[in-house]
């Protein structure tokens, strides 16, 4: 068999073909939609992961998840496509827009400064739990008139009724919403915000989940990506029929995939073994974050760190008035950590769902910055030319030990310097896992906590 990876692509009048192999296993996109004419090769890669739901997996290079990306070029990505949606939901195209699509294609990242939308209703905002956390809070940072909150695969112990659905393929099904019922109830309108939209079922299990408790008349899910079918299409005209509701999707690159037939298998392979680098390490406390210390009893009496979650991050609801503070907030927090900085190229590295406040820190604390974030998606690592996962490492999550997390391309970065956000702190038995594997690989290490304080079931 062949063990080359191949990216191909041929351009038509109609439409952009772009192909994937290794070995005997195949993925064929046919672009139908791409307005912008973005750069498919800089705007996402195949790689094969280890689910036998779904063992193909887009890999963005705007997100900033599996692969490390400057964080001025994610916040772009993201505000672009909250722009596409102002003008294709409200018939309001920003002046920008075009600047944006310019600053986007430009090979050196541009600190664009993006001008906050008015949406003309209270609108609410959901990103998906854990690869859209961040996408979904840029988006809702591009408007005012909003609110937002983030799914979360966190089981918070003693809230009522919960909003519970499934996102059936992935390798984490069950999604939560902590919020208070009375957070969505003038809410008309809900965006849905992924990376990625393939079959739609995990939108079609949030939607009539909530279309049983509130009286939504529109749904608008946006994402970076829209593979879906003619028969996935349809699901959703059902479902406006079932519910009375009206649905509609904005992508920023639209198409159709084909999959081979076969369930890729490789060995697992896991960077386990130290470098031996002399590392320093440092903890720096961010303390100008609120915590959500009048649920840490509720919440954390089985979390072995008893720490509290912060408010800031969407877990449990943000209103887009609260935009200028958590802005000053950032700035100020950003300047603390450039301070620190001993090194001209920085890895800063978010944690699971926490993505957004380490993304946005990360953007303001200089030049030759780089941003990732570890996941729970688990993806074949093959050291082979033009594959994105070169390697990979393994470990238990800091704040859950019962969850295995990777970091993919460490060994690939070329850094000196790594800040760790956390957003609680942990003990240290906990956070030694991940620990030792980044005191091998860097020389210098600061851990940076959003939430240290001590919860009341300690």
């Amino acid at each position: 068999m062949s063990r080359k990876h191949t990216l191909t692509s041929s351009n038509t009048q109609q439409s952009e073909e772009v192909n994937s192999q290794i070995d005997d296993y195949w993925v064929k996109v046919n672009i139908e939609t791409n307005e912008y004419d973005l750069d498919l090769h800089a705007f996402f890669e195949m790689a094969i992961r280890k689910n036998l739901k779904r063992s193909f997996l887009f890999v963005s290079k705007v997100l900033g998840k599996h692969l490390r990306v400057d964080p001025k070029r994610a916040m772009l990505a993201g505000e672009l496509l909250a722009c596409k949606c102002f003008a294709e939901v409200y018939g309001n195209e920003s002046p920008m827009l075009p600047a944006m699509v310019a600053a986007f294609d430009c090979p050196i990242p541009v600190d664009f400064k993006l001008e906050r939308m008015v949406l003309p209703e209270k609108t609410l905002v959901i990103g998906f739990a854990e690869t859209a956390t961040a996408l979904g809070h840029i988006v809702f940072n591009a408007f005012d008139n909003a609110r937002y909150v983030h799914t979360t695969r966190e089981v918070l112990e003693d809230f009522d009724d919960p909003i519970v659905f499934e996102e059936e393929h992935s390798h984490s099904t069950t999604h939560y919403l902590y919020i208070d019922p009375s957070f969505i109830d003038d809410c008309q309108t809900v965006f849905l915000v992924d990376d990625e939209i393939s079959t739609g079922k995990t939108v079609v299990n949030i939607i009539r989940e909530m279309s049983r408790q509130w009286k939504i008349d529109q749904f608008v899910v946006l994402s970076y990506l829209n593979w879906q079918s003619k028969e996935n299409h349809a699901r959703f005209l059902d479902l406006e029929k079932e519910c009375q509701i009206s649905i509609q999707v904005v992508s920023l690159i639209s198409g159709k995939i084909a999959v081979a037939d076969v369930y890729p298998v490789y060995p697992e392979v896991d960077l386990l073994e130290a470098l031996g680098m002399n590392c320093t390490v440092d903890e720096l406390p961010l303390p100008q974050f609120a915590s959500r210390s009048n649920i840490s009893q509720q919440v954390h009496h089985r979390d072995v760190t008893h720490v509290p979650y912060i408010e800031e991050t969407g877990r449990f609801g943000l209103d887009s008035s609260e935009h200028a503070r958590l802005d000053l907030k950032i700035s100020v927090a950003a300047l603390c950590l450039t301070a620190k900085r001993k090194s001209e190229k920085t890895l800063c590295i978010g944690t699971g769902e926490f993505m957004y406040l380490p993304l946005r820190i990360a953007k303001e604390m200089g030049e030759n910055i780089a941003f990732q974030s570890s996941t729970r998606s688990p993806i074949y690592a093959l050291d082979r030319e033009d594959y994105p996962i070169r390697n990979r490492i393994k470990f238990s999550s800091p704040e859950n030990p019962a969850v295995v997390n990777y970091l993919y391309n460490l060994e690939t970065a070329d850094f000196d310097e790594v800040f760790l956000f956390l957003e609680r702190k942990t003990i240290a038995a906990n956070l030694e896992p991940l620990l030792a594997q980044l005191k091998g690989r860097f020389a210098n290490l600061h851990i940076v906590y959003f939430s240290a304080k001590r919860g009341d079931s300690e």
